[in-house]
């Protein structure tokens, strides 16, 4: 008996010890999802580091790596542009090493990179050496993202459509330019930050189609912000004072549309906005003072240049070899050499302007209007105390009186002699 129960409960052993490492296949293929899911919502189980935690280099090539990055990183979302990666709080210091601090290239998923500290990174090769770096993607958006002290740039992008770059800082010592667009179209270039950069604030290069508003490119090396070969871009409410070069400049670049910027105190060249061989761009309601010349045209033809404000520059407004712009309704004011100079230029329209000999040409005349009538009354008002005989007496004789009988004596007009001698005293008869 003792055997048999002892044999009893060794098969029980046995029998429970299979039941505990037996999977099914179905069971891990259920697990397999299960584990794909919580991947995407809820990464933190997975690994996924802290805001500002130090990381090494990312760099991205395509679909199926941006998948199994994302799920090595545990990062958010699925590629869709409904749930796109999200890419965050990353730091990221290459301390002058070869490469880009992130680089996506090749890939359609839509992504998000923000809160990230990116710099040190530097160029060589094929390698842009950049803070950000995206080659041919679509609808990404970089946001509130930190791109200092790069060799190379702050943020690159080629060949990329649709994309969406706000609110980061490119700033401190990029050895190019803080924001970098090659043969880029249709992108947003909003609300950043790209001042004391080794080259330019931001740049265009063969990029069409392009909204570049309320940025601020101070203080760089280069030029503020700068188009060549780059059409129907939309330049507003940027501020570009106090570099190097000039505040805007386009070059052979068309149809462009420069509105509300601020392009003050740029050395060097000094234009506050340069439109060279640039033709049919539309320059409006800028502010362009204390710089070298306001607004330069050279070799370009068939702008319009309208409702500037150029004030306190050598030449206001300068035209060299530009026919057909018309410049009309600017105020230029108080420049040293000349308000509004065309040289070599033909068939240009230039009407309405507020120049300096204009304006104080208008001021004394509106002064003179105003004066006058005053004028009037003061005469009109005094009064004079004559002397008859050698004695004074209290009549009162209006100025305007006598303003009125000077003219009446004048006019061919019948009147009557009064003869206002007095007549003898009885005292002396």
């Amino acid at each position: 008996m003792p055997d048999i129960a002892s044999r009893c409960f060794l098969l029980l052993t046995l029998f429970m010890l299979a039941l505990v490492t037996n999977v099914t296949p179905v069971a891990d293929l259920e697990g397999t999802a299960t584990q794909s899911t919580t991947v995407v919502s809820e990464p933190e189980e997975h690994g996924m580091l802290p805001a500002g935690t130090p990381h090494g280099p990312i760099a991205i090539d395509g679909n199926a790596n941006f998948s199994a990055t994302a799920l090595l990183e545990g990062w958010l979302g699925d590629g869709s542009p409904e749930n796109p990666f999200i890419i965050d709080g990353l730091e990221i210091d290459l301390e002058g090493e070869l490469g880009d601090c992130i680089s996506i290239s090749n890939t359609r998923a839509s992504f998000i990179i923000s809160n990230c500290n990116l710099s040190g990174a530097r160029s060589g090769g094929r390698l842009q050496g950049a803070g950000i770096c995206l080659e041919n993607v679509i609808n990404s958006v970089l946001v509130n993202n930190t791109c200092n002290s790069n060799i190379g740039y702050g943020i690159y992008i080629s060949e990329s459509y649709s994309n969406t770059v706000t609110n980061n800082t490119c700033n401190n010592n990029n050895n190019w330019d803080g924001i970098y667009l090659d043969d880029s179209r249709s992108n947003t270039v909003a609300n950043n930050t790209c001042c004391n950069n080794n080259y330019m604030g931001i740049r265009f290069h063969y990029s069409d189609f392009n909204t570049v508003a309320n940025n601020t490119c101070t203080n760089n090396e280069g030029f503020g912000i700068y188009f060549f070969r780059s059409d129907s871009n939309t330049v507003a409410n940027n501020t570009c004072n106090t570099n190097t070069d000039d505040g805007i400049r386009f070059e052979s670049a068309h149809s462009n549309t420069v509105v509300n910027n601020i392009c003050n105190s740029n050395e060097g060249h000094g234009n506050g906005i340069f439109l060279y061989q640039s033709d049919s761009n539309t320059v409006v309601s800028n502010t362009c003072n204390y710089n070298r010349i306001g607004i330069r045209l050279e070799g370009s033809y068939s702008n319009t240049v309208t409702d500037n404000t150029c004030n306190n520059n050598r030449i206001g407004i300068y035209l060299y070899l530009s026919n057909n712009n018309t410049v009309t309704y600017n105020t230029c004011l108080s420049n040293t050499e000349h308000d509004i100079y065309f040289d070599q230029s033909d068939s240009n329209t230039m009407e309405s302007n507020i120049t300096t000999e204009s304006y104080y040409g208008l001021l004394l005349l509106g002064g003179v209007l105003l004066l006058l009538p005053l004028g009037i009354v003061i005469l009109g008002s005094r009064r004079r105390t004559v002397s008859l005989n050698g004695y004074k007496d209290n009549i009162a004789v209006p100025a305007g009186y006598r303003l009125v009988s000077w003219f009446r004596k004048r006019r061919f007009l019948n009147h009557v002699d009064v003869d206002e001698t007095p007549e003898p005293d009885s005292s002396d008869q």
